[in-house]
């Protein structure tokens, strides 16, 4: 499904981490050694495999004793070479993050879409409880930077002007009912580096319903979510903003 909505492309795209998500019931006995074995046909791409452990620690009571339980097999872990991309399988969700310099949408939930469909019928996966797409983007603003709403419509500062903030974190989430969406927006102003300083902006939107497992109904999905980042995203900055990634 194509978007009906368009804005503008930037050609210094600020994202540094995009993820996007396949969620599903629990699956109960996941061969995980199945999929490592047959994760070898991606060697290409992902040629470190590795399976990720977890131990239940228990207190038991009041007592100063700890328990330590046996070692599980909770997933799988593909990674790229260079450790910069990573494919994340579990009995609930499959995560594909990737750290490398962002191409644009297209070839992200091309690729996404091409790791599931080597996947599902593995995990005889019928219909997905969600999907969602996370991107965290990084603007370097100036060092000369008087006024954070210069650049960001939502932001934070001291209403009286007797103090500057020199750094900030916050969130925010809200939702879409009609569309089952809803997203968490997080900000941060980190310390200055060098001659800029550090801005993080992280959009991750998520969406909480059934969907059938089919391409067709994931890519409508995703074409919903990243119509809803975008908007997000181009609502967040200011012009001055986007002059620093044209």
């Amino acid at each position: 499904m194509a978007s009906n909505l368009s804005y503008e492309y930037f050609d210094n795209a600020p994202i540094i981490i995009s993820m996007i998500q396949f969620r599903y019931d629990k699956i109960e006995d996941l061969n995980f050694e199945q999929i490592i074995k047959d994760s070898k046909k991606l060697s290409n791409n992902f040629p470190n495999r590795k399976p990720q452990i977890t131990r239940d620690i228990q207190i038991q009571g009041l007592e100063t004793s700890i328990k330590v339980g046996d070692a599980e097999t909770s997933g799988v872990l593909l990674s790229s070479s260079n450790e910069k991309k990573n494919l994340t399988i579990n009995d609930k969700k499959f995560t594909l993050e990737s750290r490398e310099k962002y191409t644009g949408w297209d070839s992200f939930i091309k690729e996404a879409m091409e790791l599931w469909d080597f996947f599902k019928e593995k995990l005889e996966v019928t219909k997905l409880s969600g999907i969602s797409v996370r991107t965290i983007n990084r603007f370097n603003l100036p060092m000369d930077l008087k006024s954070i709403n210069d650049y960001f419509t939502s932001y934070i500062q001291s209403d009286t002007g007797t103090h500057k903030f020199s750094t900030f974190q916050f969130k925010y989430t809200s939702f879409d009912k009609d569309n089952s969406m809803l997203w968490n927006i997080g900000q941060a102003l980190e310390k200055p580096i060098s001659d800029k300083v550090p801005y993080f902006f992280d959009i991750d939107v998520l969406m909480n319903k059934e969907i059938p497992n089919t391409n067709e109904d994931i890519l409508n999905g995703f074409t919903k979510i990243r119509d809803k980042k975008n908007y997000l995203f181009n609502d967040g900055i200011t012009e001055k903003t986007k002059q620093l990634i044209r």
